[in-house]
């Protein structure tokens, strides 16, 4: 394939690379920061570049607003150099220099990053939700088992899933037994 030269601005960074590469990608092999809390998936719109010059591609940037697009903002994890570039990274993807408001060219971190991980950053394929479901059976009460509802519903979730250490809000600690009965100790 045909190579091409990426360049990012402040940092005065100037990589090497094959037609079509990922410009998130190619930051974090130069050793450049750019924000992309959601995973490279174009989801949160944080890792928004300056093409100053050249030609990309952006699979999907609806989350940069018309008019900063006409301007030349792109996704760097949606976009795809097609051509010699010019990135500016603006300094507020920089926690450092948004705060001391100067742009000083970014250090290597000297950590080899995998191809894997470097894949997973950029295809978003890796997640940790904050909630998980988990499909549960209680045994009903009886005269010989007449523990809490509570009680009822931790140990069935330690026995199941392997589950410990679960808090509950007080307002659905309420409704709990209204549920339980309702699903028939079974979870939906």
């Amino acid at each position: 394939m045909a190579q091409i030269t990426i360049h990012f601005l402040p940092a005065n960074k100037t990589i090497v690379e094959t037609k079509g590469a990922n410009l998130l990608a190619t930051a974090l092999e130069a050793g450049i920061y750019i924000n992309a809390s959601c995973g490279g998936v174009g989801a949160c719109g944080k890792c928004r570049v300056l093409i100053q010059s050249g030609e990309v591609d952006c699979k999907d940037c609806s989350q940069v607003p018309a008019e900063d697009y006409a301007k030349g903002y792109r996704l760097a994890c949606q976009s795809y150099a097609l051509s010699d570039v010019t990135v500016y990274v603006p300094p507020e993807l920089h926690p450092v220099e948004a705060v001391s408001g100067t742009a000083q060219p970014c250090k290597p971190s000297h950590k080899q990053v995998v191809s894997q991980e470097l894949e997973r950053l950029v295809s978003g394929a890796w997640y940790n939700p904050a909630l998980k479901k988990f499909a549960v059976t209680l045994d009903p009460p009886t005269i010989s088992d007449n523990t809490s509802d509570l009680s009822r519903l931790l140990r069935a979730l330690k026995k199941q899933h392997n589950l410990e250490n679960i808090s509950i809000d007080f307002l659905l600690l309420k409704k709990l037994p209204h549920f339980l009965r309702q699903a028939q100790w079974r979870s939906p």
